[in-house]
């Protein structure tokens, strides 16, 4: 039997809540890049957009968490598809929550918005901003909301995970 994708998220988030985040080098793929502290300006002449930046003291933590998202995915059919997307808008999940709220905040908020787009996944519907017109600069997850902790810890509740 298999596990379905959103139990395999559920795991990551007790694992987080229980303190057993793992931390890896800073994270770069699919356009995104996580850093501790901002790259130069960019000078705007590279043929290729620039990539998604996300500064956080928590690098290293989200990191690990890019990583095991993308363990999640990575065998999903299309997934050379909607990476892009996919890690884009957790990067701009990420750029939403202050960096001064602790790593586990961090994590449990980038973690959300994988279970949206995995849910969708799993309904068999697109990525919400799939397309395959190349747009520059990019603009992945312009329809992110501002980080509400209420709404994350009501869903996470929702699916009998306490947190706090």
């Amino acid at each position: 039997m298999t596990t379905s994708l959103t139990t395999s998220l559920d795991e990551l988030a007790l694992g987080i809540l229980a303190g057993t985040a793992g931390s890896e080098d800073p994270w770069g793929g699919a356009g995104v890049v996580l850093r501790a502290k901002p790259s130069p300006p960019s000078t705007g002449s590279n043929f290729y957009p620039d990539k998604d930046e996300v500064v956080t003291p928590h690098v290293r933590k989200l990191s690990w968490l890019f990583i095991q998202l993308r363990d999640v995915v990575w065998n999903l059919d299309g997934y050379y598809m909607w990476k892009f997307e996919y890690f884009g808008r957790l990067a701009a999940r990420a750029a939403t929550v202050p960096t001064s709220l602790p790593a586990e905040t961090l994590l449990l908020a980038v973690l959300y918005e994988a279970y949206e787009l995995i849910g969708r996944l799993e309904l068999g519907l697109p990525m919400p901003e799939n397309d395959i017109v190349i747009i520059h600069p990019r603009t992945l997850g312009a329809g992110i909301v501002d980080f509400n902790e209420a709404d994350m810890v009501a869903f996470y509740e929702s699916r009998g995970i306490t947190v706090g």
